[in-house]
């Protein structure tokens, strides 16, 4: 932005501030920005003002607040004068558009401020702590702190297109009975979480719903919480060519490169795998990789997939070894209005309770920890299996929870932990997975 252009919208803003709605929008942003010291003096009687009485001063009020200044500042009585009665000259300025320029210049000086300390902090501090400097000056920033969201709702027309549920809204998981029951699979602002105990399968099952969102031509950003990222890129790879544990071993490496060339070319998508220590990851580090990503291998993901949320934490929160119950619905809670800013569905796992192992049907009330995950989640589903089911590589997906339609639904699966599969009993039937005899499917 040009210097005398950024004087020019400096100045507009000031005299749109004596504007009720604007000065609420733009009173966080003006320290921020260099303003001269008798505007910033101004703003900040305006803010006292704005406080006390839930309005902003009249011309007359704020010429009396003016008595309020400090001593040393009395002496420029005239100049302040001068800068009020400028404020309520009228003026034909999209306000919209000033708030805009406001928060790109604010950005710039928490930019400028913070290459500042980081430049000064050489001496003193490792590059992992320059580094986590720089991200909170993404993630903390006040352009990015308050994300309202507003709708009219007398403007029927475009609502209307909110409302509707279209097709394409919609990404299907790749499992045709789940998907059935979702009304054609995740929709693109909606949490769902899987919930099983220990060892049933999580983390494969979230790696079968990469490799389904890949080959609809999703992007997918899979956040690994526990696994190492070459783990979850060999189960992945698998996944994708039908290999056990040693056809991956003894395959050749230009037939393998060949084929899976063939399935990312062939879907138009690809995805990231990332890995963070358990415990380290917040929302607030998931903005920051969203940022990072586009910014840096311009990649932007249609899905996120966390394994898993009992692993997350909150750089903002510090409540958890005292109100487990709260910790995990704020950090749910979070979670929710993050995929609400972006518009982007997220698919992740949750840990079962003791009682789980004791039931045949994982039930809302074995979630684990706190049944906050489920208040805050769109759609719940538990992972089931018994001994039978395990011999005759069988599994149940019971829906919990799907906001705004049925729930209670049973989906049986195939499972091959050897290929790293878990599919629709139909889609493995006529797919020739399994075998008939006679009216009985093996």
């Amino acid at each position: 932005m040009q210097p005398q252009i950024e004087m020019d919208i400096k100045r507009a803003v000031f005299n749109r501030l004596v504007s009720s709605t604007f000065f609420i929008d733009a009173r966080e942003l003006i320290p921020l920005v260099e303003f001269t010291s008798i505007e910033h003096n101004i703003a900040l009687l305006l803010g006292e003002f704005f406080d006390k009485y839930f309005r902003v001063p009249t011309r007359e009020e704020l010429l009396l607040q003016l008595s309020q200044l400090p001593e040393e500042e009395r002496k420029f009585a005239k100049d302040y004068k001068t800068a009020v009665n400028a404020m309520y000259v009228p003026a034909d300025v999209d306000e919209k558009y000033l708030s805009d320029q406001l928060r790109e210049m604010a950005t710039k000086s928490l930019i400028k401020q913070k290459i500042t300390e980081v430049a000064k902090s050489f001496e003193i501090k490792t590059a992992s702590e320059i580094m986590l400097d720089i991200q909170d000056l993404v993630v903390r920033s006040p352009t990015k702190q308050k994300s309202r969201i507003e709708v009219d709702v007398g403007d029927v027309k475009n609502n209307l297109k909110l409302i509707k549920v279209k097709h394409d809204e919609r990404i299907p998981t790749g499992m045709e009975g789940l998907d059935h029951c979702l009304y054609g699979g995740l929709g693109v602002r909606e949490l769902m979480c899987f919930v099983a105990r220990s060892g049933l399968g999580k983390s494969v099952l979230l790696i079968n719903h990469m490799y389904n969102f890949i080959l609809r031509s999703k992007n997918v950003l899979f956040i690994s919480l526990e696994m190492s990222t070459v783990d979850i890129l060999r189960r992945l790879y698998r996944r994708a060519l039908y290999y056990d544990k040693d056809q991956m071993i003894s395959a050749e490496d230009k037939h393998m490169e060949s084929w899976l060339n063939r399935f990312f070319k062939s879907s138009h998508a690809s995805g990231k795998v990332v890995y963070f220590p358990a415990n380290t990851f917040s929302v607030e580090d998931l903005r920051a990789e969203m940022v990072k990503l586009e910014m840096q291998q311009q990649f932007v993901p249609d899905v996120i997939i966390i394994d898993h949320l009992d692993l997350m934490t909150s750089r903002t929160k510090h409540i958890r070894s005292k109100e487990a119950h709260s910790f995990w619905r704020m950090v749910t809670d979070d979670l929710h209005s993050f995929i609400l800013e972006y518009n982007i569905p997220c698919v992740t796992a949750t840990q079962a309770n003791r009682a789980a192992s004791s039931k045949g049907l994982t039930g809302i009330s074995e979630v684990g920890e706190s049944l906050g995950k489920v208040q805050s989640s769109d759609i719940i589903i538990s992972i089931n299996q018994n001994d039978e089911e395990k011999e005759r590589k069988r599994m149940r997906l019971a829906v919990l929870k799907n906001r705004d339609y049925l729930a209670g639904r049973i989906i049986e699966l195939h499972v091959d932990l050897d290929l790293m599969m878990m599919v629709d009993v139909y889609h493995a039937e006529v797919s020739g997975l399994l075998k008939k005899e006679g009216n009985n499917v093996i």
